[in-house]
């Protein structure tokens, strides 16, 4: 007498059970819905029972691995969704004004604090006692980040110095923090 596993109830056939093709497709049938990580957004998640508890899915909107308790999505937490974008400018910012660029955009799956680091190459008129070609960079941590799309920016203030800045480009690494301390590191 077949008896059925337990997880995706595929039909097991004991030595005495005739060979039936209608077994061998159904099994094939079930194992082809049931990928080993499903994949979906977290839009579409799919509704499954306590059968299903320790299967993963994968979302493709938030970059980011969940699993089902048998009641309940859970996030994989062990790693947390890494965010990576870069800008080329070349553009001039004039003195007393403010250049505002994007540099990533991004989604986070969850209520979070992100640490962001951000680097910047600019030029200067080397009569202004700078040298060409130089780099600022910025780490922080934001806390309060809600889940949902957000923007990492930069703001380039020229101030009142005396020559106007070109910028170059602009690289971010965003990353969900383990702390939620939103202080200037």
């Amino acid at each position: 007498m077949a008896t059925y596993s337990t997880y995706l109830g595929l039909k097991l056939n004991s030595a005495t059970d005739p060979f039936l093709l209608s077994d061998f497709i159904g099994n094939w049938t079930i194992l082809d819905g049931s990928p080993g990580v499903f994949v979906c957004t977290s839009s579409s998640r799919p509704s499954w029972t306590a059968a299903q508890a320790g299967r993963l899915i994968f979302m493709t909107d938030w970059k980011a691995l969940s699993y089902w308790t048998g009641t309940a999505w859970l996030d994989c937490r062990d790693a947390a969704p890494v965010f990576a974008g870069g800008v080329y400018l070349n553009t001039a910012i004039a003195r007393g004004t403010t250049g505002t660029f994007t540099v990533i955009n991004l989604t986070c799956p969850r209520t979070c604090s992100l640490a962001i680091a951000l680097t910047g190459t600019y030029l200067v008129a080397a009569s202004q006692n700078q040298d060409a070609g130089m780099t600022a960079t910025s780490l922080q941590v934001v806390s309060g980040i809600t889940a949902g799309a957000h923007t990492v920016g930069v703001a380039a203030d020229i101030g009142t110095y005396s020559a106007p800045a070109t910028i170059i480009g602009v690289k971010a690494l965003a990353w969900i923090a383990a702390t939620a301390v939103g202080n200037s590191l």
